[in-house]
């Protein structure tokens, strides 16, 4: 979802697939429906949706069903980052080793192991090039001073 009208943040918006090909968008407060088709964008007032369907997923698992009515909610970046913020726990293990514990609690499992590894991730990244940027220096010093000594 695009949102283009900061009213939209924070509210529920109420799809209800009607089959694989089509479903309905009703907006939240003014009540209006719209009727959109899955895989096409559906523009509104103030934004536009796009609907798609893992249809890799449904071969799959062909007994699945995605006939039904779903609440989709956009949280603005302010929003997004309390949630966040309350649901996370990092604490060090220990001071003197770059160890870390992150927790992340949601309903979801799967959104909580994708967000503490992808979280852990970039840790590790600034962690590298940190240390990469603290060698770097050292060396460049060792060098500066090797010459130095060397000309005297």
């Amino acid at each position: 979802m695009s949102i283009e009208d900061d009213q939209w943040y924070g509210k529920d918006f109420i799809i209800t697939v009607k089959d694989t090909e089509s479903y309905t968008l009703t907006l939240p407060g003014v009540g209006t429906t719209l009727t959109g088709k899955i895989d096409e964008s559906l523009q509104f007032e103030g934004g536009k949706l796009l609907v798609g369907i893992n249809r890799p997923l449904l071969e799959e698992k062909p007994n699945m069903t995605i006939i039904g009515t779903y609440v989709y909610q956009v949280k603005n970046k302010e929003a997004l980052i309390q949630e966040v913020l309350t649901h996370l726990d990092v604490t060090s293990v220990d001071k003197d080793v770059p160890v870390i514990r992150i927790s992340y609690k949601s309903a979801v499992p799967e959104k909580a192991a994708v967000f503490v590894n992808a979280l852990a991730s970039a840790y590790i990244d600034d962690y590298i090039s940190i240390k990469y940027q603290a060698a770097e220096t050292t060396s460049q010093f060792l060098d500066n001073r090797i010459d130095e000594v060397s000309k005297n």
